[in-house]
């Protein structure tokens, strides 16, 4: 089975089609002939694939043949879900339809007692595909190793391996718990950050898996415990391993190994279809090239260069043990400037502001601070931009006329919002709010 691939144009005009094709159904139509035309048109050998089934098997079991390929469909292309353009058109058919169903999934959860959480999972290659895309469009100037990432759940997918590890080596601000938290809301929508600096005696691990017999809380579920008793499938990330104690990496021996553990009341907790992430940035920082830091410079320096330099300071960090377990390693790069654009930009994505290229210069000639990497600058966006936003709206100041967006501009070395109303006893009247 193979589906059709469109160009960006040929995709939009298909979804008006389908659009139009929805606007004057009658009452009496049914999703199963929307689905049908979805697999007809999409489906590169669609007649003849009808031809079969039509003479070969019953009704029923053809109807749902063509909801999995209609699914498989929508996997490629969301935007043609029935329900996704109906509800973009105001068309009450699909949820008049859905209606019994949902009636009965509501008497199933009352009678259960209460509500099952809804699962996210990666079945397929357009999953992988939409995951790469995810993971890229988040974590900026990383993509060495998101496509890393990526590779490592292909595996899991395709049922070679059951679970994964990872190591993220690189200097602090450049993504690497963004991309592990990002991997856990679209993996299995179940992700667990522990904070290694925590650990750093030597049985703070006993956290984890619950207190030994004799001590206070013994009795307890363990952190890990009531992961698991949830689910199967995490993403663990293991934040900043360097600052643990070596006692807590014995402790990961076995988990790295088949995906278990046994907690203090010598119950096996499962992990097996999890994937657990290392963050680290040990030997980044001591590791120079004359007076160039690894990972951050005015020079365009290559991790190539000096990998192997940063491995050999890992090695002597961590035991042979737990590092040949681990399944792969991964380097993040240092992020350049027009990197940090982007940074600004995704940071100010949820205010209603004009990212303008004059303010764009500003946050990045007043944050770009090599050694914080990206937090600075979502730290000055939130202490200076969101500050300014939130005293104007407080103030019932609002953007001018119809614009939907604050105007920032710059004047002696500040910043000041230049595109506001202010309501006062009903009338409207323009003026600027500057700062300093």
């Amino acid at each position: 089975m193979s589906v059709k691939s469109f160009t960006q144009n040929e995709e939009k005009k298909l979804y008006e089609k389908l659009r139009d094709y929805l606007v004057n159904v009658p009452s009496s139509f049914e999703v199963k002939t929307y689905k049908k035309e979805v697999v007809d048109y999409l489906l590169v050998d669609a007649s003849s694939y009808y031809t079969y089934l039509e003479t070969e098997i019953d009704e029923t079991l053809v109807t749902d043949i063509i909801g999995f390929l209609y699914a498989t469909i929508i996997e490629a292309y969301p935007h043609l879900e029935f329900e996704f353009i109906c509800n973009d058109i105001n068309n009450t058919i699909a949820f008049e339809q859905m209606r019994s169903i949902f009636k009965q999934h509501i008497e199933t959860l009352v009678e259960d007692g209460q509500p099952q959480p809804k699962t996210k999972s990666i079945k397929s290659l357009a999953d992988l595909m939409k995951l790469s895309h995810n993971l890229q469009k988040e974590v900026i100037g990383q993509g060495e190793a998101c496509e890393k990432t990526v590779n490592a759940i292909k595996l899991i997918v395709a049922n070679i391996d059951q679970f994964s590890s990872l190591f993220y080596i690189g200097p602090t601000g450049v993504g690497k718990t963004k991309l592990a938290k990002v991997l856990g809301e679209s993996y299995s929508g179940n992700f667990f950050k522990v904070n290694c600096g925590e650990y750093a005696s030597q049985h703070d691990y006993a956290k984890l898996i619950g207190a030994p017999p004799g001590y206070v809380g013994h009795s307890d579920t363990s952190l890990l415990g009531e992961k698991a008793e949830k689910s199967n499938a995490w993403v663990v990330l293991f934040d900043e391993i360097e600052k643990a104690n070596p006692k807590f990496y014995d402790f990961l021996l076995s988990i790295l190994d088949d995906g278990t553990c046994t907690d203090n009341m010598g119950k096996v907790l499962d992990f097996s279809k999890s994937i657990f992430i290392f963050t680290t940035n040990e030997g980044v920082q001591e590791n120079r090239l004359g007076d160039r830091r690894v990972g951050f410079g005015k020079e365009d320096i290559k991790y190539e260069d000096n990998r192997n330099l940063i491995m050999q300071s890992i090695k002597r960090k961590f035991s042979p043990e737990f590092l040949n377990r681990v399944d792969h390693f991964v380097f993040f790069n240092r992020l350049l400037e027009p990197d940090l654009r982007k940074v600004a930009k995704l940071e100010m994505s949820h205010l209603p502001v004009r990212k303008t290229k004059q303010l764009l210069n500003y946050i990045i000639s007043k944050a770009n601070h090599s050694e914080y990497g990206a937090r600075n600058i979502a730290k000055f966006i939130k202490n200076n931009i969101s500050t300014l936003i939130a005293d104007a709206i407080l103030k019932k100041k609002l953007p001018l006329g119809s614009a939907k967006y604050y105007t920032f501009s710059v004047k002696n070395d500040s910043i000041y919002i230049s595109n506001i109303e202010e309501e006062n006893d009903g009338r409207k009247n323009q003026k600027t709010s500057q700062q300093g």
